[in-house]
């Protein structure tokens, strides 16, 4: 265990006190004794000695580590601090060679660190530079003063340039010897080419002030004019002493006055630069357009003294703006106002359209600013476009004019005819196209259509199984039609009537049919000179046939007719006529025959009631046998009245069915007036008529916009009637009743759908609910005497339409729809 240094000193100096006291007391016996005691304790004491030297040796060590920790940290502190500061710092020996620099130098010379140590000024701006850098830090080490330089650099590696403001300073060591140079450089590029970019404007003011082109005034705080160029001076005709103090309206014409009062006062009061053109008194006494370009002005010390404007004689220019302006102004009228397309397209296809143009393509006019025209041009037509392009580029033709396609938003195709010309400068330079277009879209469809016409027409007029012959009328002197002549005639027209088309073409009608008179003359000849189609059916008794001729008229006193032999159709039609007549007799004798004996029933019945009413009356005031009072009575009050209430429930459902049948007889005995009906008023009034019962239950009715159809009104109405009432008697007793009435076209015809969410049909019913009496439940206590939906069909079919029925399963359950099919055409 150490000891401290102090019981270590206090220890020798008590032993050294010993030794020389007791040095002389011993005894020669002892003395040899002693000499060794002295000799141990010298040694111990030396021991003691160099313990304490060790230990002092041992903190003298721990404070030197100690320190040098800190002055480590301390260097890399400041190495650190020294390598991210913004501005360069390097060291260099004597000979000139760099020792060490930071990140700045780095990023400023374009190199590593480890690639800069150990190499000179040579190694990165040209020699005539270096040189002088060399020159300059011999100066330093010369004088031993540092030396501040601003120093244009120009680097050899990448040849770009640089301004840094440097100070050199000379390095000694501890025995005051020069060991290098320490640089700090600032980089001021940015600072110089800004001073040198204030520099040129200064120049080119000053120039521009004193070239008489500009007319310069300058104001102070006051807001004051106190100074005008001569410019100024010629321009307005007034001296100098006229116009210092003025303010700056001083001339100017009264309609510009609000507008510069305006701008100077603002951009006085926010010191921010201004640009205005108005209108000021020349020295002829007109008043010409300049521009005044007014900037803030400040002093050396950055105060702000006023302003320096400088004006601009723009009379010239602004008078052909304006005469521009309003040719402009017409021009964009009656492009934009256009009702014909019009597009400005420049040479590499962009364009810009008027409002007809983007109506035509579809597109707005923002998106075809974005597009070219081959964007939008059917690609077919693209090559031949390009051609037409290239040759009035060339100068091979002025303009061109051609029909073409364009692709519309929606993707359809849309024919236009274009007409272009190209814009050239005074220098014949081209500029762009000015093209119109011309929607032609539906006269392509048109002739098209007539082409496939021309074409189908031709295959279907020899191909057809109907006669069909072209005519021309022949008139006498006085302009009347007394024949016509057969033009064309196709192949069935030889089959039906045994003529020959070579015996036919080219001939009279009188010549072919070998009578005095041209048949039907008269149908044809009305048809020929008034335009209008007519179709008739006729029995033609040289031929024994029955025909039903359509005839048109293609041109004017030309007329073609298609004629069908319906002989056997019009014998079959005939015997179902006479059917149907005679069943509607049957039914209608039938439904008159059965009421009569049903009316007596009846009558009885009611007579038999009343006497055994008067019986049960007499009975109650006779005395007889009890035992037969009670037997009468019971017959009078039991059995007779219930046989007469199966006898009058069986009379009124004969007289349900006599009614059933009487109206299916006088539906389909009554005249119909067709015509064209409008079905949203239609079902607004049948559902007016149910009004009161689809209130009381609370009933949601949708009726959708219907088309209108052709059809007695009458008996549309009678229709429709019987399907709303049909959908209220078998409504679902546990929800709402919800109605939905809508249509659909399908080609020639309509389908009107009644839909409903009440308790729906089963596909095995939906076929017989159409029979007539025909009752899905007949115990049901619905009422209904199944008759409804017969009528509904026989009105339907009596319109050339048919009825049908689906149920469906819903979210809300089962429910039906019924359809209706309705000619869309008048079809009588």
């Amino acid at each position: 265990m150490k000891r401290s240094n102090t019981s270590v000193a206090d220890s020798l100096d008590r032993k050294a006190e010993k030794l020389t006291s007791n040095s002389y007391s011993d005894t020669g016996k002892d003395f040899k004794k002693e000499e060794s005691m002295l000799h141990i304790q010298q040694l111990e004491l030396r021991i003691a000695e160099l313990e304490l030297q060790n230990e002092n040796l041992s903190k003298k060590v721990e404070s030197q580590n100690q320190k040098k920790a800190e002055l480590q940290k301390n260097e890399n502190l400041l190495r650190s601090i020294i390598h991210n500061i913004p501005d360069l710092i390097w060291l260099k020996d004597v000979n000139g060679l760099f020792l060490a620099c930071n990140t700045s130098v780095e990023r400023f010379f374009g190199a590593k660190e480890a690639d800069i140590i150990g190499k000179t000024d040579y190694d990165f701006v040209d020699k005539k530079l270096a040189d002088f850098f060399r020159a300059n830090e011999q100066i330093v080490m010369t004088a031993g003063t540092p030396l501040i330089n601003e120093e244009l650099i120009h680097f050899a590696n990448d040849g770009h340039n640089a301004f840094l403001e440097t100070v050199k300073t000379p390095l000694y060591d501890m025995d005051n010897k020069l060991i290098g140079i320490l640089g700090i450089g600032h980089d001021i590029t940015l600072r110089k080419k800004t001073e040198l970019q204030l520099l040129e404007k200064e120049v080119q003011y000053l120039n521009l002030a004193n070239s008489g082109l500009a007319l310069v005034w300058t104001a102070g705080l006051d807001k004051l004019c106190n100074y005008f160029n001569n410019s100024w001076l010629n321009f307005t005709g007034r001296t100098l002493e006229q116009e210092i103090g003025n303010g700056w309206t001083e001339g100017v014409f009264s309609e510009d006055l609000d507008k510069c009062i305006e701008t100077y006062t603002s951009a006085f009061d926010k010191r921010e630069a201004f640009q205005l053109e108005y209108r000021l008194l020349h020295r002829s006494g007109e008043h010409r357009w300049i521009l005044d370009m007014g900037t803030p002005n400040y002093n050396n010390a950055g105060e702000f003294i006023g302003y320096i404007g400088n004006c601009f004689d723009i009379h010239e220019r602004k008078q052909v703006e304006n005469a521009l302006k309003e040719s402009e102004d017409k021009f964009k009228n009656v492009f934009e106002n256009s009702i014909i397309g019009k597009s400005i397209t420049s040479l590499d296809g962009q364009l810009q359209a008027n409002a007809a143009f983007s109506k035509l393509v579809g597109y707005t006019e923002e998106e075809l600013q974005k597009m070219s025209w081959r964007e939008i041009t059917f690609p077919k037509d693209i090559q031949y476009d390009n051609a037409l392009v290239e040759q009035i580029l060339s100068g091979k033709r002025d303009y061109a004019h051609r029909e073409k396609r364009f692709i519309h938003k929606n993707g359809s195709l849309i024919w236009v005819d274009l007409s272009t010309v190209l814009q050239r400068d005074k220098n014949s330079k081209p500029l762009f196209f000015i093209t119109e277009f011309v929607d032609i879209t539906e006269r392509k469809r048109a002739e098209n259509a007539l082409l496939e016409s021309e074409e189908k027409l031709n295959t279907l007029f020899t191909s057809m199984t109907e006669m069909m012959a072209m005519h021309e009328l022949v008139f006498d002197e006085n302009g009347k039609a007394v024949n016509y002549i057969i033009t064309d005639c196709n192949v069935a027209f030889s089959k039906i009537t045994g003529i020959e088309k070579k015996d036919a073409v080219g001939k009279l009608a009188t010549e072919v049919y070998g009578t005095d008179n041209a048949p039907y003359l008269k149908q044809y000849a009305q048809v020929a000179t008034s335009g209008k189609s007519l179709v008739f059916d006729s029995y033609y008794s040289p031929m024994d046939k029955h025909f039903l001729i359509s005839v048109i008229a293609p041109e004017k006193n030309k007329f073609a007719t298609i004629a069908t032999d319906v002989s056997v159709l019009q014998q079959a039609q005939q015997q179902i006529l006479n059917k149907n007549k005679e069943l509607e007799d049957y039914l209608y004798i039938a439904s008159h025959d059965l009421r009569s004996p049903l009316v007596n029933i009846q009558g009885f019945s009611q007579r038999l009631q009343k006497q055994t009413n008067n019986i049960k009356s007499q009975l109650a005031n006779c005395g007889i046998d009890p035992i037969l009072k009670t037997n009468i009575s019971k017959i009078t009050t039991e059995e007779i009245p219930k046989t007469l209430d199966f006898i009058f429930s069986s009379v009124a459902k004969m007289e349900a069915l006599i009614n059933g049948l009487l109206q299916l007889s006088r539906t389909g005995r009554i005249k119909m007036y067709i015509s064209k009906v409008n079905m949203n008023k239609l079902l607004e009034k049948v559902l007016f008529a149910h009004s009161f019962q689809i209130s009381e239950l609370s009933s949601h009715v949708h009726l959708e916009h219907l088309p209108d159809c052709y059809g007695d009104e009458q008996q549309l109405n009678q229709l429709f009637s019987n399907l709303i009432s049909n959908a209220i008697k078998y409504r679902d007793q546990n929800k709402a009743l919800k109605i939905k009435i809508s249509a659909i076209n399908d080609f020639n015809r309509i389908i009107y759908s009644v839909t409903d969410n009440g308790i729906g049909i089963e596909h095995k019913f939906q076929e017989k609910v159409w029979n007539i009496f025909y009752r899905i439940d007949p115990q049901s206590q619905i009422a209904g005497d199944g008759v409804g939906l017969s009528v509904v069909k026989q009105i339907a079919e009596r319109h050339r339409g048919k009825a049908w029925v689906e149920s469906v399963e819903s979210v809300e359950g089962h429910g039906c729809t019924f359809f209706i099919e309705l000619q869309k055409n008048n079809w009588e």
